[in-house]
């Protein structure tokens, strides 16, 4: 009876193992099926998102700006109603020698109608598809490519009279009605006019990406710059749209005629003329400022490590044609110092170009300023430390702090006395990374913070109104201000930057994809974003409330017309400086290439909006349409209660002086950017925050690399046993058994197969026992 009992036992522990073997042979096989089913859905996935973003990119690269205007875009068609410029200024940078400089034409036409009577915008066809996106030089029908622009001169609207030092003869229209001065009193490079450190284009091969580099000879980059110099399109534009140079002396016109004289008679002189890198620079006659940034200089996101700096610099300087006397030629650093005047209007353009009112307020405002504009350019790359994360470096460098401070003080100080004209409208602090903007994890001045509130107090310290801050660099245009509490506390008014980045190439060229920059990188100081290509206009311009020009226009009458009696006094002009500045406009608008010129992004206002007396009242204003009016909406009320002081910091000034500065924060980092500061104060504590990108990336692809090949490996040594399992399986219990006879109590017993090898080995039977012998 017990040994019937264990065999039963043992047999049915036997048939139980084989089945639980079969099970799990089964299990595995089932979820190994399941695993490659779920890889296989999850590649295809990966297959479909990435085929509908590459259809998402070919679509708007076909459609987004060479074709009818996107139902999900609106850009404003309406003629803007303002009055004639009482000056314009361009400004403009990421530029590529190697690629169609045709797109000044559509430069050339925007400045026109920009500039010009509000009339002449209404007539004018080439306002009119300017203003509606159309192609300029094509019927309204037919959308011409930005390549098949040549004549990139001004005169297609009105007439301009050419400098007698012009190189290029312009046929002037017998219909206009009035020949004017050219539209732009000046324009600015903000860095980027040339790519010394790219690799050269020919032909159709252009790269969208823009992501390598390369070591150019220096003479390499010369060419570069020479053949920029030279582009017939900008030769064209630069000669005939801007003014000439306000401080260009008798003997400069008297040199620059002779060599244009030489030019025109002789193929070879001209040929030797235009290699302008001889010991006897060309002066260039016309307005044409400017500085560089990383890659005009030499190297990507360089600063002053950078060996070359001294060459390029004369190479800069050369394809700008500063004059000799220019003291860049004699030291390092490519900052200084520009005025640019209000429009030089004879009496019958005059007459012709504004209407009554609009002629006194123009006088008020000569009577009141200096100059239109000022041009202080920074040099943010010869002096710059490297940025890493202690955010402790300098941008600008001793030198050029003092250089500041002595023309803060001497030029651009206000006058308290009330006697004297002030220097400027309007300064344009121009430098080629962003100053405010700082939510991209690009170079910006966020990464050297004690020297943008440096930057700021020192403003505020010499008071200095009416100052605008122009950037580049990003590779799209952008509009900002701060009006908040932030803002007044370091300034003393609303902060505002505009930003042209991408004349020949954008962020635009992956498509549609960019267009989550703005939805990712959002800004509460962001007025407006546009990702494509374009140029930056600001002009000044007779505007304000009626109240304000109607109370100008009475100042005028009493102090200033051919019958006033009365004297002007320190009162009386302080009189005229709060008139003009409420009823003087100052506007900044960004243009698109891709879409013929046609404004995308407007920002209007008063000057008296930045200043410290009346700029209070703009405190958390709005741009609720910055796409298209662009005017400043003073907020309905003012809540001052909960403001937080900005955190007090000390420095020393280029005197030695020890100075107290507050603190500008930076603006509420989106995900992104906070995640990549992150990893720089964790990890890349000696690097800047696009090295931190491109660390991370590296580093991230060198893990998934090392996880790849450790899986493969897993996977592999998983296939091998699997496949030696088949070949040798292995079951618990005897395997010569096959009844199964159920137990009395039906339950079973589970009997391993060591136990049963050792007890009941059929090869090796047990002796009887005797027990009564035991």
């Amino acid at each position: 009876m017990g040994s019937s009992t264990t065999n039963a036992l043992l047999h049915n522990n036997n048939n139980n193992n084989n089945n639980n073997n079969n099970n799990n042979l089964n299990g595995s096989f089932n979820q190994h099926r399941r695993r490659k089913g779920r890889l296989f859905r999850l590649s295809h996935l990966i297959g479909l998102f990435i085929f509908i973003i590459l259809c998402v990119d070919v679509f708007s690269r076909l459609h987004y700006e060479t074709g009818a205007p996107s139902s999900d875009l609106s850009y404003d068609t309406a003629i803007p109603a303002t009055s004639t410029a009482l000056s314009q200024v361009l400004f403009v940078s990421c530029n590529r020698h190697d690629r169609s400089q045709s797109y000044w034409g559509l430069v050339a036409d925007a400045a026109q109608c920009e500039a010009a009577p509000l009339s002449t915008r209404r007539t004018a066809a080439t306002c009119r598809r300017l203003y509606s996106g159309e192609a300029p030089l094509s019927p309204p029908n037919n959308n011409n490519k930005e390549s098949e622009r040549e004549d990139t001169r001004c005169g297609s609207v009105l007439a301009y009279p050419l400098h007698p030092l012009s190189s290029y003869p312009l046929k002037r229209k017998e219909t206009a009605a009035v020949e004017a001065v050219p539209p732009l009193d000046a324009m600015a490079w903000m860095g980027d006019a040339i790519y010394a450190d790219k690799p050269i284009e020919t032909g159709e091969k252009q790269s969208a990406l823009q992501l390598g580099h390369a070591e150019n000879p220096l003479p390499v980059v010369k060419e570069m710059w020479v053949t920029q110099r030279r582009s017939e399109a900008y030769s064209q534009f630069r000669e005939t749209c801007i003014r000439p140079r306000p401080d260009l002396t008798t003997e400069e016109e008297e040199e620059v005629r002779t060599l244009l004289e030489k030019r025109r008679s002789s193929p070879q002189a001209r040929q030797q003329q235009d290699n302008f890198f001889d010991a006897h620079v060309a002066t260039d006659y016309s307005s044409v400022y400017g500085m560089w940034d990383d890659h005009d200089m030499g190297v990507n996101d360089g600063g002053k490590h950078y060996p070359d700096k001294n060459t390029t610099q004369r190479f800069l300087l050369n394809f700008l044609g500063a004059p000799k006397k220019d003291e860049r030629w004699r030291r390092p650093g490519v900052y200084s110092f520009h005025t640019v005047p209000f429009k030089n209007f004879s009496d019958q353009q005059r007459d012709a170009l504004y209407t009554s009112e609009e002629q006194k307020l123009f006088r008020l405002a000569e009577e009141v300023y200096e100059n239109a504009f000022c041009f202080i350019l920074l040099d943010v790359r010869s002096f710059r430390d490297d940025a890493n994360a202690s955010f402790s470096g300098d941008v600008l460098g001793e030198a050029q702090w003092r250089w500041l401070e002595d023309l803060l003080e001497h030029n651009m100080t206000k006058h308290k006395d009330g006697h004297i004209k002030q220097t400027c409208a309007v300064t344009l602090i121009a430098s080629g990374t962003q100053f405010m903007m700082d939510v991209l994890p690009s170079e910006n001045w966020a990464e050297f913070p004690l020297a943008r509130d440096r930057l700021l107090h020192t403003l505020r310290r010499h008071e200095v109104e009416h100052v605008v801050f122009l950037t580049g660099d990003i590779h799209m245009g952008e509009l900002s201000a701060d009006f908040t509490s932030n803002a007044f506390q370091a300034l003393g008014y609303p902060m505002v930057e505009a930003t042209s980045s991408g004349l020949t190439h954008s962020g635009g060229d992956f498509g549609r994809i960019s267009e989550i920059v703005k939805h990712i990188f959002h800004s509460p100081r962001r007025l407006a974003l546009y990702m494509r290509k374009n140029f930056g206009l600001s002009r000044l311009t007779i505007g304000g409330e009626e109240k304000a020009r109607r109370r100008a226009v009475g100042l005028y009458d009493r102090y200033l017309s051919p019958m006033a009696t009365e004297t002007i006094t320190k009162e009386a002009r302080n009189a005229f400086h709060e008139a003009v500045d409420a009823a003087i406009n100052v506007s900044f608008t960004i243009h698109s290439i891709g879409r013929h010129g046609q404004p995308v992004m407007r920002l209007q206002f008063p000057l008296d909006m930045l200043s410290y007396k009346r700029g209070i009242s703009y405190k958390d204003a709005t741009v609720p349409k910055a796409r298209t009016t662009g005017e400043v909406r003073k907020a309905t009320a003012v809540v001052s209660q909960g403001e937080e002081l900005l955190e007090k910091k000390l420095y020393k000034d280029a005197y030695g002086n020890v100075q107290e500065m507050l603190h500008y924060p930076c603006a509420p980092h989106p995900r992104v950017t906070y995640t990549i500061r992150l990893l720089q104060k964790i990890w890349f504590r000696d690097r800047s925050i696009p090295k931190t990108i491109t660390s991370t990336i590296k580093m991230m692809g060198e893990a998934t690399v090392i996880a790849l090949v450790g899986w493969c490996l897993w996977w592999a040594f998983m296939a091998r046993r699997r496949a030696r399992n088949r070949r040798h399986p292995s079951f618990s219990g005897p395997l010569n058994i096959k009844t199964n006879p159920p137990t009395p109590n039906g339950s079973s017993i589970f009997i391993d197969n060591p136990i049963v090898s050792k007890v009941f080995t059929p090869s090796k039977p047990k002796k009887k026992v005797n027990c009564k012998k035991v």
